[in-house]
């Protein structure tokens, strides 16, 4: 008898989906960069926090180098309300 391997799904609307979802966006479509595939992910899941960063310096959408930074700023903020947060721009 074999096992089969099942890897958990992340719970919705998490910061863990939001991770696996970018993935899987890449894996599937990989000629789109990484930066396209973390802000479409992020505008799908949480466009408020995809809002805070558009524009700013820290968008990766034209620039895979700040996916570090973009991503910093999610995970800091992903639980926190919008009123509460600091912005990244006036």
């Amino acid at each position: 008898m074999g096992y089969k391997w099942t890897i958990p799904k992340p719970k919705p609307g998490s910061l863990d989906e939001f991770v696996q979802r970018t993935y899987d966006i890449r894996w599937t479509y990989p000629q789109m960069r990484v930066g396209q595939a973390f802000y479409n992910c992020l505008d799908d899941l949480r466009p408020d926090l995809a809002n805070d960063i558009v524009l700013s310096a820290i968008d990766p959408y034209h620039d895979d180098n700040l996916i570090d930074m973009a991503y910093e700023y999610v995970k800091e903020n992903w639980d926190v309300r919008t009123e509460d947060r600091t912005f990244l721009y006036p």
